[in-house]
């Protein structure tokens, strides 16, 4: 029954992406937690992402970019967590995306229950210098994630995280951007500090302009030191 369900959202969020798609991502990376201070945690991750673009004739060009993050997050309260991260991006030079982004982003997220079924907000404020632009971007996530079999995530284990997050991006002198993602992941936990996961994400961009619709799929690995 459960591999039953997992294939019918799966298969539902493909079929909404492949309706439009232009483009295809995918992006693999690697993520370490490790706890310094009692209540303070930091999370440092390197991750690339390899686009296909299409350029209106059939044809795809590749563009790739590398991905530098490093956020340090405070528990204020047993359901309430504040960070404050940094991300640092390269792209590779193809045509005109030639560009380098750095990111500053305030996070809260707060846990609503947590039970098998937990249920989880986090709200972002983003700072996106680019080389030619800056923008403010807002945005509000509502996630859930639960094991599939037995009352919490163990070792050897697999486990599956929905959300769907509204982004808006202010841009100074150009129309501002609205932007849905509904994102689909089936994680397993190799054991108590390691778990890797396959996401798939599809992005609504530029919904208040000309929608476009395009396909993530991710693939991670997260490490627990302590």
């Amino acid at each position: 029954m459960r591999l039953f369900i997992l294939t019918i959202l799966t298969f539902l969020l493909l079929k909404v992406c492949a309706q439009e798609r232009r483009r295809m991502v995918w992006e693999g990376g690697v993520a370490v937690d490790y706890t310094i201070i009692k209540n303070i945690s930091f999370n440092t991750s390197l991750a690339q992402r390899t686009s296909f673009l299409e350029d209106g004739e059939g044809q795809f060009t590749e563009l790739s970019f590398l991905e530098f993050n490093q956020f340090v997050t405070k528990k204020v309260h047993p359901l309430l967590k504040l960070s404050l991260g940094y991300k640092f991006r390269t792209v590779e030079p193809v045509e005109d995306f030639d560009f380098f982004e750095h990111r500053i982003t305030e996070q809260a997220a707060w846990t609503h229950f947590e039970r098998r079924f937990r249920l989880v907000s986090r709200l972002r404020l983003e700072q996106r210098i680019r080389s030619s632009t800056f923008a403010h971007r807002y945005r509000y996530r509502l996630s859930t994630d639960f094991p599939l079999s037995g009352d919490k995530i163990d070792a050897q284990e697999f486990f599956l995280v929905l959300s769907s997050e509204l982004l808006l991006e202010i841009v100074e002198k150009e129309p501002n951007t609205l932007e849905n993602r509904l994102s689909g992941s089936l994680g397993y936990a190799i054991s108590e500090k390691v778990k890797a996961d396959l996401n798939f994400t599809c992005r609504i961009e530029d919904i208040n302009l000309d929608a476009e619709v395009i396909l993530f799929i991710t693939t991670g690995l997260n490490i627990k030191l302590n």
